[in-house]
């Protein structure tokens, strides 16, 4: 059996065969590259390197600036919306306080109301009033008039002084027995509403001295000369 042949030693050509047949099967230096590439290949899509450009990176900061103005409008609209918030509630306040100044009117109003409802006295109590009133008013009228007589030319005695005072008070000037005739013509009582009595007496013509009872009678009392 013969030998193999050495390694060496080149194959045996034989006539009508190609000598590459008979050449190593192991891959050549550009099969090898050409296999890491296929292996190593890029997914599909942009690479990395694409997304990297200089108009995609001044497109994210665009963006992000976008995002900013649009954060900083929400929080101004924010903070309008806590003014408009502190607003309302100032003019709540006000108008609470006028409230409060309504209700105390009506308070008020209803103490008015209470008072009016309230009874009345009773008309003995009305009718002792308007006697000490009157009584008042007889006694300040019996010291005007007893003062002022002590300047006049003729004096009068304190009866017909208590007869003319009670015509003052009252309002009438009765006639009595015992009041002489040269006196009844010339003793007249004259109100505001009233200028001259029905029989031509007019206080231009005689002497007159002017009394005020209070604040609300004037009176012209007449003396014969």
């Amino acid at each position: 059996m013969p030998a193999p042949p050495a390694a060496s030693q080149k194959p045996l050509l034989l006539p009508g065969i190609a000598p590459h047949l008979f050449q190593s099967r192991a891959p050549t230096h550009r099969q090898r590259k050409m296999i890491i590439d296929k292996d190593s290949s890029p997914p599909v899509g942009p690479s990395p390197e694409h997304a990297r450009t200089p108009s995609n990176e001044s497109t994210a900061v665009a963006s992000g600036d976008d995002v900013d103005s649009r954060l900083q409008a929400v929080e101004a609209r924010l903070l309008a919306i806590e003014g408009k918030i502190d607003g309302a509630a100032a003019k709540m306040g006000v108008v609470a306080a006028k409230m409060g100044v309504v209700a105390a009117k009506m308070g008020v109003v209803a103490a008015k109301m209470d008072v009016a409802v309230a009874p009345r006295p009773a008309l003995l109590t009305l009718f002792a009033g308007w006697l000490m009133q009157k009584i008042w008013a007889f006694i300040l009228s019996l010291i005007l008039c007893r003062t002022r007589c002590l300047f006049a030319r003729h004096s009068i005695s304190f009866f017909y002084i208590t007869v003319l005072h009670f015509a003052l008070v009252t309002g009438t000037l009765p006639v009595f027995p015992g009041l002489p005739p040269e006196f009844r013509a010339d003793l007249a009582v004259f109100h505001p509403l009233h200028e001259s009595r029905q029989d031509g007496f007019s206080p231009t013509s005689t002497p007159f001295s002017l009394y005020e009872l209070g604040q609300k009678t004037f009176v012209l009392v007449a003396f014969q000369k």
